[in-house]
């Protein structure tokens, strides 16, 4: 027995049998996405671990090119730049995340994450051609909770995280929870005794809700944090087999630094809904890959990212179950993107000679983008629906590119 629904995904009322489009289940009663019991008893905590739960979806490690490359029925990003835009769009509470490496962050407060195949232009303001992914943060409201975990695992592996949320007064709620791991590395530099690959991580998550009356709800959304994580460890031919003992003459590491503002109104008149979303977020990442995997100076890579974004979208909907549904929104988008990378040479240090070649790489990008969309679902009966949608969208890049070598 299904029983109606408005996931967010869809932006409809639907059934949990039959969602048009393609919305991945969770689990075998056909709830929409991952929703936060599982992944408290998966041990679910950030986008990586959805994998096992979604057939279809994909998500990499990215090899220290600071990407968590994302594809969805084998669609995904290959081009990796700050001038590509990915297939797949993730949002988190209804923001745009522009960059792959905006994606990882830890799930400590999550409602639910979903999971949508195909295009989704006409129903969302940043266009998707392969898929989108939903992650959705819990709410503060009327009910008080404090929730909090500990856990210890192998390699020294420490972790805790705890929320706190529930009403400031008649009209006003909150909530604020963070989330912090840390662990020793998996393999060791046999040249140094230090750990090549620890992991470190910090999420802190806030909210403010205003409830003033029936039909306005108002809620500001913070959150930063940071991601210092290994790369994939290579190892080059060497007489010592253990996989876990390595010799490097750089250590490689990736680290991402990010945090958020959003501001989501939403306004009820009439049978309809008016929703209002803005969103500001920067991030950063810094990498080093020795990627000649060996004690000797060969070749090294380093990158520096950085990127700001805002976006607002302006959207209204049919509310209830009607026969005649429909959604229309407007969306701005604004990003500055910037990237620095050097490429180490010294293919004679074999011999032993100090011969190298360092290039050098700066570029940087600018996107503004418009868009209008909407679609409209007209029920025939039942099990019949007639559905279509338009889009119009405009959108400028403005790149830069320098390369020099020393």
């Amino acid at each position: 027995m299904s029983r109606p629904v408005r996931p967010p995904a869809r932006r409809r009322y639907h059934r949990y049998r039959d969602p048009p489009g393609n919305t991945t289940s969770g689990h075998a009663t056909g709830d929409f996405g991952l929703h936060r019991r599982q992944m408290e008893r998966s041990g679910t905590r950030d986008l990586r671990d959805i994998v096992t739960f979604t057939p279809g979806l994909t998500i990499g490690t990215g090899e220290g090119q600071g990407a968590v490359p994302i594809s969805i029925r084998g669609v995904g990003q290959n081009d990796l730049g700050i001038g590509a835009d990915a297939p797949i769009g993730v949002y988190l509470d209804g923001v745009y995340l522009a960059r792959p490496y905006m994606n990882l962050f830890d799930l400590v407060d999550v409602e639910r994450i979903e999971v949508l195949r195909g295009p989704q232009g006409t129903l969302y303001g940043r266009n998707a051609t392969g898929g989108a992914i939903n992650v959705i943060t819990r709410r503060p409201g009327e009910a008080t909770v404090f929730e909090a975990l500990a856990r210890y695992g192998k390699y020294d592996a420490k972790g805790a995280q705890a929320l706190v949320m529930g009403p400031l007064s008649s009209t006003l709620s909150g909530k604020i929870a963070f989330a912090a791991s840390d662990r020793d590395g998996y393999t060791m530099d046999t040249r140094t005794g230090r750990d090549l690959d620890p992991e470190n991580t910090f999420t802190l998550r806030s909210a403010l809700r205003w409830r003033p009356n029936g039909v306005l709800d108002i809620q500001l959304n913070a959150d930063g944090g940071y991601h210092d994580m290994p790369v994939v460890v290579h190892k080059s031919l060497a007489p010592d087999f253990d996989p876990k003992r390595i010799a490097l003459d750089a250590v490689p590491r990736e680290d991402r630094h990010y945090w958020g503002l959003s501001l989501d109104a939403t306004y009820y008149f009439a049978g309809v809904q008016l929703t209002s979303i803005s969103g500001y977020r920067e991030a950063s990442l810094k990498n080093l890959i020795d990627t000649d995997a060996g004690p000797a100076p060969l070749i090294h890579f380093g990158q520096y990212d950085e990127t700001s974004q805002f976006s607002q979208e302006l959207r209204i909907q049919t509310i209830g179950s009607h026969r005649l549904q429909w959604l229309a929104g407007l969306y701005y988008f604004r990003e500055a993107a910037d990237t620095f990378s050097a490429i180490y040479l010294n293919f004679m240090g074999l011999l032993g000679v100090a011969s190298s070649t360092t290039q050098l790489i700066n570029a940087s990008n600018r996107t503004t983008a418009y868009a209008a969309f909407g679609q409209a679902d007209f029920h025939l009966a039942d099990n019949l629906t007639f559905s279509g949608g338009l889009r119009w969208s405009r959108e400028t890049k403005a790149f830069t590119f320098l390369q020099q070598s020393r």
